[in-house]
């Protein structure tokens, strides 16, 4: 008897059933059912020929099975093959780069593929060659060195010539600036002067006539202006006629009762020129413009000076080109009719 586990189909319930005999019937829901061994039962009418195909099938599927085998074999050794034949790819570029850069390296490389030469010929060439390139290596570095001082020295140089350069010029700028200032102070203060010192002729002739009363015993009075080279005027002299003249103004004074005119003019180098003239003056009217014009027309006549002419003219009653220091005299008449004067300086 043969038991085996199964699960009765109608409530799923578990059971044990002889297998031997065909059928079962549940316990527990009293349910009755066949028994299935699952196996294929097939009756041949003809069992020997079955079993000869069946053997022929089996034999002629292991020789396909190992034609098949043998085709990947020799396709698996063709591809080998086919890897072992090609040949590899020359990197032509590699020993281009090793002839430029490391000429002995790829020369060391052919020397030793070459098996009919010498060993001796063969390391002696090898040598050669490394000594070769490591001398021209050991010069270009040296080359360099130099190369490379010079410049540090030359870059040196001219960094000290270019620091010296700018220093001067800083030092020629503020040395331009200052005198640039210093003229422009000295210009300025010489503009203001002259600003202060030109004056007009009408100007300088009142100037003088206030400094002669300042200091005189007898004062001036004004009268008129006129025109020296208006020769219908009372005021006329000979020289007016010349163009010196041209431009000159006059004004006219009493001294007492003796007239008194003072000129002036300009000349291309000088401004400011006087004349004084005193027509029919007394003696001592003389004397009194002789004292006092002279200090007024040039500040460095002396009083000796101004004394001696004083006493030429007394002594000789006429003073017909004398001259003192800066200044120059020339007085002509008498007692009688008055004297004719004129005071001006030596250079005009």
């Amino acid at each position: 008897m043969k038991l085996v586990d199964m699960v009765c189909p109608n409530c799923g319930a578990k059971i044990q059933a002889d297998a031997d005999m065909g059928s079962a019937k549940c316990e527990h829901c009293g349910s009755t059912f066949l028994l299935d061994d699952e196996a294929v039962h097939v009756k041949y009418d003809n069992a020997y020929e079955a079993g000869y195909q069946f053997e022929k099938g089996r034999q002629q599927a292991q020789a396909e099975a190992r034609q098949r085998e043998n085709e990947r074999r020799t396709d698996a050794g063709n591809t080998a093959s086919q890897e072992i034949v090609a040949p590899k790819k020359r990197k032509t570029w590699l020993w281009v780069l090793g002839w430029i850069c490391i000429f002995p390296l790829p020369l060391t490389i052919l020397m030793l593929r070459k098996k009919d030469m010498k060993p001796v010929i063969k390391w002696g060439i090898i040598a050669v060659a490394w000594i070769a390139y490591f001398a021209i290596a050991a010069s270009d570095d040296t080359e360099t060195t130099k190369e490379e001082s010079v410049v540090e020295s030359q870059t040196v140089v001219e960094s000290v010539e270019n620091s010296s350069f700018e220093i001067i010029q800083a030092s020629e700028s503020a040395q331009a600036e200052s005198v640039e200032e210093t003229e422009t102070v000295a210009d300025t203060a010489k503009d203001t002067e002259n600003a202060e010192t030109v004056k007009s002729g009408s100007e300088i002739i009142e100037d003088t006539v206030a400094e002669f009363n300042s200091i005189s015993d007898s004062e001036l009075t004004y009268v008129e202006d006129f025109t020296p080279s208006d020769r219908s005027g009372n005021h006329y002299q000979t020289e007016f006629r010349l163009a010196a003249y041209k431009d000159a103004i006059g004004k006219s004074y009493h001294l007492g009762e003796t007239q008194v005119d003072i000129v002036e003019r300009d000349s291309l180098i000088q401004k400011g020129i006087l004349r004084v003239y005193a027509h029919r003056a007394s003696a001592d009217d003389c004397v009194l413009l002789i004292n006092y014009f002279s200090k007024v027309l040039s500040e460095e006549t002396t009083d000796a000076e101004i004394s001696e002419a004083v006493a030429a003219f007394i002594g000789n009653k006429e003073a017909n080109g004398y001259y003192y220091g800066d200044l120059g005299l020339v007085i002509t008449g008498n007692d009688e009719n008055g004297y004719e004067f004129l005071m001006k300086l030596k250079n005009d």
